[in-house]
């Protein structure tokens, strides 16, 4: 499905993550890792990105409102 250079990303102040983008339209989140790996997680609210973009903690945030969240997901190329 390879949609993450359609989606503009934004670089996070993180150990664990990159960058993370949003498209709006499909509710698409692709966050990319510090240690290789671009996943796109499908079916997720704006409110949890805008989250994660304000979270003092983003590997907190993600892990606590995607990872386990049970958000279907595909790893990128």
């Amino acid at each position: 499905m390879n949609i993450e250079h359609s989606i503009p990303m934004v670089a996070v102040d993180s150990s664990m993550i990159e960058a993370i983008g949003y498209d709006s339209n499909s509710y698409i989140l692709v966050v990319d890792f510090t240690k290789g790996g671009s996943y796109s997680y499908l079916g997720v609210p704006k409110a949890v990105y805008d989250g994660l973009l304000s979270a003092e903690s983003v590997g907190k945030a993600f892990h606590a409102t995607v990872k386990h969240s049970g958000f279907s997901f595909t790893r990128e190329a």
